[in-house]
């Protein structure tokens, strides 16, 4: 039973068998993370892009219900790190699928690699949330090519925004 969910990846579960609760990492995925209460409480500081959405998709899924896992390991904090399914669908596959994940490279030698790597490869094609693929084009004039680098960078932000130019040869020295 899933008891409460932390981030997109981060759970804890409640092991009925054992009568414990256990954090439990998705296995597989590098998950985004979303905003969490500051230092001492104060404040919130700010998650990484889809990271909020990454925590809610997670709880949608799963919170207060009943879970099969399949641990594969455990972490230096004692944290168990495997496979979670709801109602027989692998979580990680699901969290790559919808755009909100990443394979991780230790997904590799396991045996859902195949469907985490196409689950991604259709996120990247539908340029899905954090596999969205922004590209930037920039055109540089030849009489300040610095002010324009930064123009386009960040428009109507040029005052708050100082490029430094250096050179090749920069903190070099020569001897003749």
């Amino acid at each position: 039973m899933v008891e409460f969910v932390a981030s997109g990846s981060r759970l804890r579960l409640y092991i009925a068998k054992g009568t414990c609760l256990v954090t439990f990492l998705l296995g597989g995925i590098s998950c985004p993370r979303g905003s969490r209460p500051g230092i001492g409480g104060v404040g919130l500081v700010d998650g990484d892009p889809y990271g909020d959405e990454a925590l809610q998709f997670t709880k949608d899924k799963c919170l207060q219900r009943e879970v099969e896992i399949h641990v594969e390991s455990m972490d230096k904090a004692g944290n168990f790190i495997g496979w979670l399914w709801i109602d027989g669908h692998n979580l990680s596959v699901a969290l790559v699928e919808a755009g909100l994940a990443t394979v991780h490279f230790t997904a590799e030698r396991s045996e859902h690699y195949k469907a985490l790597k196409a689950a991604e490869d259709n996120a990247k094609a539908a340029r899905l949330r954090v596999r969205k693929q922004i590209l930037i084009h920039i055109v540089v004039s030849v009489a300040d090519p610095m002010r324009n680098v930064s123009e386009m960078l960040f428009p109507g932000r040029t005052e708050l925004v100082t490029l430094v130019k250096t050179g090749s040869r920069a903190g070099r020295t020569h001897s003749q």
